[in-house]
């Protein structure tokens, strides 16, 4: 799974980035918090921070976290990680009638 926050104004920016890599299926939200840049003042039209959630291949968050690291955190606030996860989806699940 990779975890890419960074400010608001580069949510179109992180969606190009992963259509590039073919990665279709993530999710996002609105997120808060404090970190080394302290409490960043926030608008209703900045929306403070998001959040994207990917879970992926090994090698496809290899290739996210390198792009995340030196095409996005490089030039703007943010974090970037990868950790492993346990998948249970809908679509592995035996069907009920």
């Amino acid at each position: 799974m990779v975890n890419i926050t960074t400010a608001y104004s580069q949510k179109d920016r992180v969606e190009r980035k992963l259509a590039e890599l073919a990665i279709l299926g993530f999710s996002f939200s609105n997120v808060r918090g404090h970190g080394t840049h302290g409490h960043l003042p926030t608008s209703w039209l900045d929306a403070s921070n998001i959040s994207f959630t990917v879970i992926t291949t090994e090698e496809l968050a290899d290739k996210l976290l390198h792009r995340a690291e030196h095409e996005l955190i490089a030039h703007y606030p943010g974090i970037a990680y990868v950790t492993d996860v346990m998948t249970v989806s809908h679509t592995l699940l035996p069907h009920r009638t």
